[in-house]
């Protein structure tokens, strides 16, 4: 077992107790004890790319090579917190939970799954699930802008944590995170599927895949752009449509993408297919069709 003992700072937040049983040389370095018993400092700001003001305390502890617990306790005049992201990177399953205590003594306890849809260096998009009203938000730290956070804890945890989780395993914890469940992977392909039937209009047909192009490239049996486009419409609204993670996300470690195939019942391609193949971005963006067998 590996044990991380990390003095880190959040915006907001007064200084929580250090962790006595930690030798820290500063405030932004520790020394980490690894299986061998060897001991070598990790610069916190440095490792995990932070920014930091004030002093939080989190420990990564390593239950083995493919788990990783992260667990954060804040204290300031008004609240307490104490917060925990479990990370397995084989399965990957990824948990948060807390607990707030409020100065009235109300507290407030959360658990979300947590999914991956996007990864930039340590910066990420997540989407994390309420597990008990089954309510979703976003956390977006590529555009901080962008992010919907139900709670405080959410903004104290899953980012340090998930960052830290990324560092650790990399990109495959997007593939791995939405293979977690069947239900979780369809419930996202749906909602890009649903995202994307906004978006056909935008959707760039490339003039190689007209049929009067020529050579392999030449995939549509017509020239006319928009009767593609109406094809993508039917194919994304087709009752028979399938949707399948795209294998390209788990080959390249691309952005979380799906892909969609629908027999449209008539012939659509230059070598007389009737189906038509979609790949769509977890966000909607139609990011190429053509016709298959």
């Amino acid at each position: 077992m590996v044990t991380l003992s990390i003095s880190a700072i959040l915006p907001g937040f007064a200084s929580a107790e250090s962790n006595e049983n930690i030798p820290v040389s500063d405030t932004n370095t520790v020394l980490v004890e690894d299986i061998t018993g060897v001991e070598y400092e990790v610069d916190v700001e440095e490792e995990l790319g932070l920014d930091l003001a004030e002093d939080i305390e989190m420990t990564a502890t390593e239950i083995s090579d493919e788990e990783v617990v992260v667990s954060t306790e804040v204290e300031n005049e008004d609240t307490s917190i104490d917060t925990e992201l479990f990370v397995n990177s084989e399965s990957g399953e990824i948990t948060l939970s807390g607990h707030i205590e409020l100065e009235n003594g109300e507290i407030i306890t959360q658990h979300f799954d947590v999914v991956l849809q996007e990864i930039d260096g340590t910066d990420f998009i997540a989407t994390l699930i309420d597990q008990d009203t089954g309510e979703s938000y976003q956390l977006n730290t590529i555009d901080a802008q962008a992010s919907v956070l139900p709670a405080v804890i959410i903004g104290v945890v899953a980012k340090h944590g998930i960052k830290y989780a990324i560092k650790k395993f990399g990109k495959k914890l997007i593939v791995k995170s939405i293979k977690s469940s069947k239900a979780v992977l369809n419930t996202f392909a749906k909602a890009a599927v649903k995202a994307a039937k906004s978006k056909v209009s935008k959707f760039n047909v490339s003039n190689k895949h007209l049929k009067n192009a020529g050579g392999n490239f030449s995939k549509f049996n017509t020239t006319d752009k928009s009767q593609i486009r109406n094809w993508v419409k039917e194919g994304l609204n087709s009752k028979n449509a399938s949707y399948s993670l795209n294998p390209e996300v788990e080959k390249k470690n691309a952005r979380l993408s799906f892909v969609v195939i629908a027999n449209l019942g008539k012939v659509i391609g230059t070598k007389g297919q009737k189906k038509i193949k979609i790949v769509v971005g977890w966000d909607g963006e139609i990011w190429t069709a053509y016709p298959i067998n």
